[in-house]
């Protein structure tokens, strides 16, 4: 979009205020403490059928974790795509993609070489098939894809909203967006419903970018709603009242995941869209750092453990997902020793290779092609 931004244009906050940001800010506060509560469901659903581990948490579900990662997704590269437009009066598509592959692809091929060599040593079974699928990232199209790689299906998701959303927020008229999305976040319940009827629940491939996107645009939502005047009149009804709305959205994103899945769809729609709405609040309460429930999110230590999310979610898979062995399962795919060889594993990629490798970028920023 070449348009200068419209004056009246806001930013979400990277503190407690709503004023908008001098500059294009690379974190924004209170996500990185969603990402570590993101990360911590996913590693207890999957470390409590571990052998050794002494409680049965049954209503830690993973998917709530993967759900609210989606969240932060669309918030995020809605929000940094709108403040640069709003800086600069436009937005460049391979300056995002370029920054994206470089925060992305490096620490997963580095985990997919890793788990190929264990493959070709017999210790577990990984097939070119998965390898491919994981690697262009369309793992969640494609059936049994080997447990090691099986986690791969979430960020192929992402990486698909990453590749198609930036370009339909570059072409949308900037006053179509947020009724064009909001638009499409009630249509895919019905859309999912359609799915079931056409093909039954056994048939349908429920981990497409199609009946994930709602979470997705969730986030996305609050970024463009934040822009407008009602928006910011909602965020901030929102924020007065961030403790208590935090606690009654993730009991009710808890509740859902566990048992709204069953429900017939005449009744699961307007439990869908209260998880959407849940989702936002989230975003909102997540960054509204006068909330005491935002001050514990950014404490340092959970900050530090949302930036070691993503390599702690690559490699908790193959210590902490007891299915990647079979039925002879290796002492460090044992409690408690697992969770010690995932956090070393994810502390070295995300020092060794993440950090390294976004210096790197920052330091070589992406230079677009001159016009003609």
């Amino acid at each position: 979009m070449k348009t200068p931004a419209s004056p009246n244009e806001r930013s979400l906050p990277t503190s407690g205020s709503m004023q908008s940001p001098g500059k294009i800010e690379k974190r924004i506060a209170g996500l990185d403490g969603l990402r570590a509560l993101s990360i911590a469901l996913v590693c207890l659903s999957h470390v409590q059928i571990t052998p050794g581990f002494p409680l049965h948490l049954g209503f830690i579900r993973g998917l709530l974790g993967v759900q609210i990662f989606f969240v932060i997704s669309g918030f995020l590269i809605t929000e940094l795509l709108l403040r640069e437009e709003q800086e600069s009066g436009r937005f460049s598509l391979g300056g995002f993609y370029y920054r994206r592959a470089f925060r992305i692809l490096p620490a997963a091929f580095a985990y997919i070489a890793v788990v190929s060599i264990v493959s070709a040593f017999g210790r577990t079974i990984v097939h070119v098939r998965d390898v491919l699928a994981a690697s262009l990232f369309v793992a969640n199209l494609v059936e049994d894809v080997a447990p090691a790689l099986a986690h791969y299906w979430s960020l192929s998701v992402e990486e698909q909203f990453y590749l198609l959303w930036p370009a339909v927020l570059c072409w949308t008229p900037r006053r179509w967006r947020l009724p064009c999305a909001t638009l499409v976040m009630l249509l895919i319940p019905f859309w999912h419903q359609l799915n079931m009827k056409l093909f039954t629940a056994a048939q349908v491939n429920v981990a497409r970018l199609d009946l994930n996107a709602d979470a997705m645009l969730s986030g996305a939502l609050v970024a463009l709603g934040a822009r407008t005047a009602r928006g910011q009149r909602i965020i901030g009804r929102v924020a007065e009242h961030a403790n208590v709305l935090l606690f009654l959205s993730l009991s009710f994103l808890f509740v859902f995941v566990a048992y709204a899945g069953g429900l017939p769809g005449i009744v699961g729609r307007p439990l869908t869209w209260g998880r959407q709405a849940a989702c936002a609040i989230l975003i909102v309460t997540a960054i509204n750092a006068r909330a005491f429930a935002a001050a514990a999110l950014n404490a340092r230590w959970v900050r530090y453990v949302g930036r070691l999310s993503y390599s702690l979610y690559l490699w908790q898979q193959p210590l902490l997902w007891t299915r990647t062995w079979g039925q002879k399962i290796p002492w460090f795919a044992c409690w408690p020793q697992n969770i010690v060889f995932g956090c070393a594993a994810a502390l070295v990629s995300y020092h060794c290779i993440e950090r390294p490798i976004l210096s790197w970028r920052d330091k070589h920023p992406y230079q677009a092609a001159p016009e003609a």
